[in-house]
């Protein structure tokens, strides 16, 4: 009996070629090496490797060792089954990848099965990534256009229309019109209203529930604790706002008007244009498209409450940070360019946890876990807020934000 190839490939030739030059030589006649049932003595990622390896990550290639493989005709790891033309087998070797699917019970056992239904398992725990879903790429996008959730993984736990997804928005049920790795795509419903929550669901063919009622962070348009839209208050000095549609190339609005940043930026310099500044606290509310009804906010423990903005930006963006202070010394220092540049596509929604605001800024202490200080005092009521673009030099730039506000991460 000859050795079993399911699919040949440069890869599993290479492996094929390295497994008989360390001198492993597989008689013609196999049925000698394959009188039992399959034993497994070891895994590993090559066939060089001395260790043995307990773990392995999805999509990972790896070498089971053993004896009687001659006749597997399935393989499982958890509860998923391999696709056997991606197998190749040898009486006392089988090359194989992980596949990149979670599994909905987890045995941590591979499991072989025979032409005759005869199996064994073999412990082995699987390293399986974690759904993560960050929330709506543009919280503030138009009814009846494409809405997008940005998140990790979706490729991995099955996200797609196809598989039984479907998300939640409000009381009504979306079908999910494409998916990728990080995004999900479906339609803004027409008469979609201000702070609708959305969840997310996915049952596979079995009916099993593989992700139940998971809450999208946000909300669809949360318009609650604005402190920050672009509505002047006789207080700014002077920072530009325009609502976009009577100049051209400014983007159209998501929420009335907004502010921009536009020109060369010289390294550290200050202005009227480059900084947003307001001698009040955060609970006295400034803005004119928000709402601001009763301090419950103020009562959500702080891991759980988020600073959120719209950002579009134009030109890239390589240079100065834009600074937010609102809690007179508690900073965070917003530079997603890093080393590269960064610009947007179109209107995005930008989350800050509030715990990430630090004092000093960037290597300072934590904003407290509560609002409230060992006395009872609020720290929200403390004054001077401010936004500003400070920092490095950078040309040509072209920035816009509007709806900074201070939002509850799930509570609605």
């Amino acid at each position: 009996m000859k050795p079993i190839i399911y699919k040949s490939s440069i890869f599993l030739f290479s492996l094929f070629v390295l497994f008989f030059s360390e001198g492993c030589n597989i008689d013609d006649n196999t049925d000698s090496l394959c009188n039992g049932l399959p034993v497994i003595t070891q895994v590993k990622y090559t066939v060089l490797d001395d260790s043995t390896i307990l773990t392995g990550n999805l999509g990972d290639w790896i070498i089971i060792e053993g004896s009687n493989f001659c006749n597997i005709t399935k393989i499982r790891f958890n509860d998923v089954w391999v696709s056997m033309r991606n197998v190749y087998i040898e009486p006392g070797l089988i090359s194989v990848s992980i596949p990149r699917i979670a599994p909905y019970e987890e045995n941590n056992m591979i499991t072989l099965v025979t032409d005759k239904n005869d199996s064994i398992e073999y412990p082995f725990s699987i390293l399986v990534p974690d759904l993560k879903v960050k929330g709506l790429l543009n919280e503030w996008v138009e009814p009846g256009e494409t809405g997008y959730i940005n998140g990790e993984n979706f490729d991995i736990h099955q996200i797609d229309s196809l598989d039984g997804a479907w998300i939640l928005f409000g009381d009504l049920e979306l079908a999910i019109h494409r998916m990728s790795s990080t995004r999900l795509w479906f339609e803004v419903p027409d008469d979609a209203q201000p702070r609708t929550p959305i969840w997310l669901f996915r049952q596979d063919s079995l009916g099993n529930m593989r992700v139940d009622s998971l809450r999208i962070p946000g909300l669809y348009r949360d318009n609650r604790y604005i402190l920050y839209d672009g509505t002047y208050n006789g207080v700014d000095p002077g920072t530009p706002f325009t609502d976009g549609l009577s100049l051209s190339g400014f983007p159209e609005a998501v929420n009335g008007t907004y502010y921009y940043y536009q020109g060369d930026y010289p390294a550290w310099a200050w202005g009227g244009k480059w900084r947003l500044y307001t001698p009040f606290n955060v609970g006295q509310p400034m803005s004119n498209n928000g709402s601001y009804d009763g301090d419950w906010l103020w009562h959500v423990p702080t891991d759980e409450v988020d600073v959120v903005f719209e950002v579009n930006v134009i030109n890239d963006w390589t240079g100065a940070e834009f600074k937010i202070n609102l809690w007179d010394g508690y900073w965070y220092h917003w530079n997603p360019h890093g080393s590269a540049a960064y610009h947007t596509n179109g209107w995005e929604t930008i989350r800050i946890p509030i715990r990430e605001f630090k004092k000093p800024a960037v290597t300072g202490t934590p904003f407290p876990v509560s609002f409230f200080d060992a006395t009872g005092n609020p720290y929200w009521d403390w004054k001077n807020r401010e936004v500003q673009f400070h920092g490095t030099a950078n040309q040509n730039t072209f920035i816009c934000w509007d709806n900074l506000r201070i939002v509850p991460r799930y509570k609605y």
